[in-house]
């Protein structure tokens, strides 16, 4: 697997399990020493923190990427059909 495709599903898995369980009310002390997402991914890919979060930045980028080629090739056909 290329480095990009690793990068990729990386983020993907970060990004998705990142909003899991997602709160904002929860201000307790033991919730601050949890480990975060990314460091806990970091660890199980063997790579830094900021690694992790970037790769989460790359598989956004790219999806988007995806979504706006997607709609550009179905505004592309519609005209010639």
């Amino acid at each position: 697997m290329d480095p990009e495709a690793k990068s990729y599903l990386r983020g993907k898995r970060y990004n998705r399990e990142k909003r899991q369980g997602e709160r904002t009310d929860l201000t307790s002390p033991t919730n601050e020493e949890k480990s975060t997402t990314a460091d806990r991914l970091a660890a199980q890919y063997h790579v830094s923190r900021q690694t992790i979060e970037k790769d989460g930045a790359f598989a956004e980028a790219v999806d988007e990427l995806e979504a706006q080629v997607r709609k550009d090739q179905r505004q592309a056909s519609a005209r010639y059909c």
